[in-house]
């Protein structure tokens, strides 16, 4: 199925919409199934996210929205510049929920549903970036869960490579919660604040594995699961990343570090 992202009808022929005639730039179809979610209060990082925030003033006044209900077999239609000022725009929709981002400075992103609970997604997660490295010619099998402090699954290949992931969501744990208890939740905040949002769960993660009992943290690869939150994935975002937490992020050593979205096309890695 392939959702307009312009005027959302929802049809299985070949592009453009039947409806408004619009050629969507790319779509694709993600198969993820899991619970509902909501959204969230924000704890600020004693680190790096305070510093991102201080250093990036208001460069535009254009607005990026991101909306997610729950988290089922869906379309994901991603236009670059599909926005009316050019703006990138993701729309992912089914039956069951929609979810939308828009590039720009000021982001209103809302949720609606249960928020996912644990280890949730992890295999989704994994899926979307398994597909990611295939794209690039890195061929891994399908991930396979474990239960290990620091390793949430494990890819083996026939030689006994390993590659090892830990998943982690954007969001902290008790935002979930505050958008839980509310029910739904909407949020606005410039584009710096989900950047921090990046390096404030990155730095949880270093911080938990750096204690007792340690973990090898160069073998193991963050992915950042933003499979709900599509407006972690905008260009902006990772721009921003790229110009103020890099360098910073690459000395937490950890082998790699990806974002991981709704499809494997808007997945990335950001160290």
């Amino acid at each position: 199925m392939i959702e307009c992202s312009v005027c959302g009808t929802v049809f299985n022929n070949d592009l453009p919409c039947p409806s408004c005639g619009k050629r969507v730039i790319a779509v694709e179809l993600s198969t993820t199934v899991e619970s509902t979610v909501s959204m969230v209060a924000h704890k600020p990082s004693p680190l790096a996210g305070e510093a991102i925030r201080s250093s990036v003033g208001s460069a535009s006044t254009s607005t990026a929205t991101a909306t997610a209900v729950a988290h089922h077999p869906a379309a994901v239609a991603h236009e670059p510049h599909g926005g009316p000022n050019g703006e990138e725009v993701i729309r992912v929709g089914s039956v069951e929920y929609r979810a939308t981002a828009n590039d720009g400075v000021v982001v209103v992103h809302g949720y609606t549903g249960e928020p996912p609970q644990n280890e949730t997604g992890v295999q989704q997660a994994c899926d979307n970036f398994t597909g990611a490295l295939q794209a690039q010619g890195e061929v891994w099998p399908r991930f396979v869960l474990h239960n290990v402090r620091g390793i949430d699954a494990i890819s083996t290949r026939p030689t006994g490579e390993e590659l090892k992931v830990q998943v982690t969501r954007p969001l902290p744990g008790e935002s979930w919660r505050d958008a839980h208890s509310a029910g739904n939740f909407e949020r606005h905040e410039p584009t710096v604040e989900l950047v921090a949002h990046l390096s404030e769960a990155l730095q949880r993660k270093f911080d938990k594995y750096t204690s007792p009992p340690p973990v090898q943290l160069d073998e193991i690869v963050i992915l950042l699961d933003a499979t709900l939150t599509p407006a972690h994935t905008l260009q902006a975002v990772r721009r921003l990343f790229d110009a103020s937490c890099r360098t910073w992020a690459a000395a937490l050593r950890f082998k790699q570090v990806w974002v991981v979205g709704p499809t494997a096309s808007l997945t990335y890695r950001i160290v």
